[in-house]
């Protein structure tokens, strides 16, 4: 070995343990440097400079194997060392230990790690990890496959995933429900709805029903608006309907998202359901979420909405949610116009300041 090895030996304790830093001042501003980045970057400079031998490889195969060490500080040190690092990741693809292989699918599924080796991802080492007999590889399989799948992997990753959504262990089918979602393409939607059908995890439910929403609030489709296709062509009545349904759910941040999601849904029949809830939502963010409702939206059932709005503004007890239905009414026509004028007489200043403003913009 070139380089001291009492020497190596700390940098790479530093690295996979030294959670710890300090400001180093810039040319414009400051920046926070890691000791363990520190170290990382040192290690490089020797193996370049010194060489790298074969007692090095044992020094560094021994870290990756570590199993106090995060898979968060493994990770940065084989992309740091990536170079002389590869060869190691090959051979722990097959390893008895599921820590090693573990990291290995991480690593061949890392596009930071791929591109200081010059390589492509290479799928097959990822749906090994899918099959594998341990959940942790298996799960980490799954975490990596989506966000790297190229166009051309794309539709061997997606069915590998769907087939993930089946896993017998919970933590797997989360992770393959959040992948699913990550791929934003029609034909999850139907396969998260397929999973959610049968699931009876409620943790697995969970993150199906947040990765749905998520899915649906960040594509931003309405119907028939900005000449995008419908939401319904989208993903389907099926999923509206379950949508709708969840809107009862008993965990609020579920309830959340899911109101946050259906405002990219236009519709007379979404708005009636919208408003239904709002009737009987007790929590205040959730009705908060409800009135964040396109006010045009409302504004097309303005028969049902005003009885709503006008129980809010005389009794909700938060301020937020009373001024936010005043902001509601102004996409409700001429026929909101006395129920804002009773809110400048509102007890509730917010209210009142929101009713003065628009009716200012309204003329």
């Amino acid at each position: 070995m070139t380089a001291d090895r009492t020497k190596v030996e700390a940098l790479i304790h530093t690295s996979l343990y030294d959670t710890d830093g300090e400001s180093v001042e810039g040319a414009f501003v400051d920046r926070w440097e890691s000791y363990a980045g520190r170290a990382n970057d040192e290690l490089a400079e020797i193996y370049t400079k010194q060489g790298f031998t074969e007692s090095d490889a044992a020094l560094l195969r021994d870290a990756l194997r570590q199993p106090e060490a995060s898979l968060e500080a493994v990770a940065s040190l084989a992309i740091a060392l990536a170079r002389w690092i590869h060869p190691i990741l090959r051979e722990m693809q097959n390893s008895p230990s599921t820590r090693e292989r573990v990291v290995a699918v991480r690593m061949w599924g890392d596009t930071s790690f791929l591109w200081r080796i010059r390589q492509k991802l290479d799928l097959d080492v990822l749906l090994q990890g899918l099959a594998d007999p341990e959940v942790a590889v298996r799960e980490a399989g799954v975490q990596m496959l989506a966000p790297r799948s190229t166009r051309k992997d794309a539709p061997q990753a997606e069915m590998a995933l769907d087939l993930a959504l089946e896993d017998e262990a919970p933590s797997v089918r989360k992770a393959a429900g959040s992948a699913i979602a990550f791929l934003n393409r029609p034909e999850g939607a139907a396969a998260l709805l397929r999973c959610l059908e049968r699931e009876t995890d409620k943790t697995v439910r969970r993150t199906l029903l947040l990765s749905i929403a998520g899915r649906i609030r960040e594509e931003g489709v309405h119907t028939g608006y900005g000449g995008r296709l419908p939401m319904r062509q989208q993903v389907g009545e099926p999923l509206l309907a379950l949508l709708l349904r969840t809107l009862s759910d008993p965990e609020v941040q579920i309830r959340v998202e899911v109101v946050r999601a259906l405002h990219e849904v236009d519709g007379p029949e979404v708005a009636s359901a919208l408003l239904e809830r709002l009737r009987k939502e007790p929590n205040p963010d959730v009705r908060y979420a409800l009135l964040r409702y396109p006010d045009r939206q409302y504004g097309r059932i303005v028969e049902q909405a005003l009885p709503v709005l006008a129980d809010l503004l005389e009794s909700d007890p938060s301020p937020l949610v009373r001024s936010q239905a005043v902001w509601v009414l102004k996409g409700c026509g001429l026929r909101a116009r006395p129920l804002l004028r009773a809110a400048l007489e509102n007890p509730m200043p917010e209210v009142r300041a929101s009713a003065t403003r628009v009716l200012e913009m309204l003329g």
